[in-house]
């Protein structure tokens, strides 16, 4: 595997105007049945301290100055088999409680690491009872509830050019590039010592050799303030809704303390044209409703920035 290091996308930052993300806000979620993902969450969330709002056909829970909402569908779309998930903070002391819980309830626990440097260590990952993946993420101390979430994109460099370019996020760590990378998967994950998540790495056969190539699958992480977003590469196949449709579930909630406006201007200024199948005359169509925001990119992850004006 030669060196390399993510694409670098011409990129045009409008001026005058900046965006700022300072967190998650939160997450929508689709799910079968709303009393059967309350049961299973209250376990999760028992500890955060908020508050659950339940409607005919959705059910929210208000934790600080975040916000997870589960929306009731027919046939959930989880993208669990592609690795999407969220990673929810819950105290080191409970964890353990909550895991034997969660398994005497039911619930099929796996313990995965990922590829981030603060996720080397195993921890639970457990599927809601209509198939989203969930994290279990330890901690010490105070945090935010959703501490993280991870989208998949059929196409990085245009998850690069949405979530590190266009919504300004940190990139704080990549993996999937560098030479070293290549060797783990080979020589530890191929042998089976290695307990990362199934959706960081493949085996690919080769048609000249004919024997399975194992790689680490190329990932992105970035931090938005408070919360980090990983952007993954799926070799599944993704859904992609109609080109007008912007305003849709799953979906992605960051903060702006600037004003709906101010972001509308600034969205309205971005050019991702150097990517030419990432939206047609090099524009992120969006749509604002009061102050929030509404997109979404081409592999079909719906977003939203939720303004404080």
């Amino acid at each position: 595997m030669l060196q390399q290091t993510p694409a670098t996308v011409p990129w045009q930052k409008p001026a005058p105007g900046s965006i700022i993300l300072d967190r998650l806000a939160g997450a929508v979620v689709e799910v079968k049945d709303l009393e059967a993902t309350r049961a299973f969450y209250e376990t999760i969330f028992q500890t955060a301290g908020g508050e659950w709002q339940v409607e005919a056909k959705r059910m929210l829970f208000h934790c600080g100055s975040q916000q997870i909402e589960f929306v009731r569908r027919p046939k959930p779309r989880t993208l669990a088999v592609a690795g999407q998930h969220h990673g929810y903070r819950v105290p080191r002391s409970d964890l353990q409680r909550m895991v034997d819980s969660l398994t005497r309830e039911g619930s099929t626990v796996n313990w995965w690491r990922e590829d981030h440097p603060d996720e080397r260590e195993v921890s639970p990952y457990i599927n809601d009872p209509s198939g989203n993946i969930v994290q279990l993420v330890a901690s010490d101390g105070d945090g935010l509830l959703l501490n993280h979430a991870v989208v998949i994109v059929r196409d990085l460099e245009e998850g690069e050019v949405i979530f590190l370019n266009a919504l300004d996020g940190e990139l704080e760590h990549y993996h999937g590039w560098r030479t070293e990378d290549g060797v783990d998967a080979r020589e530890v994950w191929y042998e089976g010592d290695d307990p990362c998540a199934p959706w960081t790495r493949r085996a690919i056969v080769s048609f000249r050799s004919h024997k399975p190539e194992p790689n680490s699958i190329p990932q992105l992480f970035m931090r938005y303030g408070e919360s980090m977003v990983a952007v993954i590469l799926t070799g599944k196949r993704l859904f992609e809704p109609l080109e007008e449709i912007l305003r849709g579930t799953p979906r992605l909630v960051f903060h702006s303390p600037q004003s709906a406006n101010d972001v509308a201007r600034y969205l309205s200024g971005v050019r991702v044209s150097s990517v030419a199948l990432v939206y047609d005359g090099g524009k992120i169509p969006f749509e604002l409703d009061g102050k929030d925001i509404y997109f979404r990119d081409r592999s079909g992850n719906f977003l939203q920035i939720t303004c404080d004006r």
